[in-house]
């Protein structure tokens, strides 16, 4: 799959696998800028890698995505 041959993709796929992460803990973790972050995780998902739900703060009046590697991905052959 081309998706799989960029690295930071690899990355964000790896810090998905066993929690939950929003964008903003992704950005923090691998130093990428909001735009990049969000092509990256669109091709994720559009090669149907990774998955996310969506959360609504009514607190904070704000919505946050939280990503997570497809499951059924660690189960692949090998």
């Amino acid at each position: 799959m081309k998706v799989l041959g960029h690295p930071d993709r690899l990355k964000i796929l790896a810090l998905c696998l066993t929690k939950e992460r929003t964008s903003r803990e992704l950005r923090e973790k691998l130093g990428l800028s909001k735009p990049l972050l969000i092509v990256n995780i669109k091709k994720l998902i559009n090669a149907g890698l990774l998955e996310y739900r969506v959360e609504y703060d009514e607190e904070r009046m704000i919505i946050r995505k939280y990503y997570r590697t497809k499951k059924g991905l660690t189960d692949m052959p090998r």
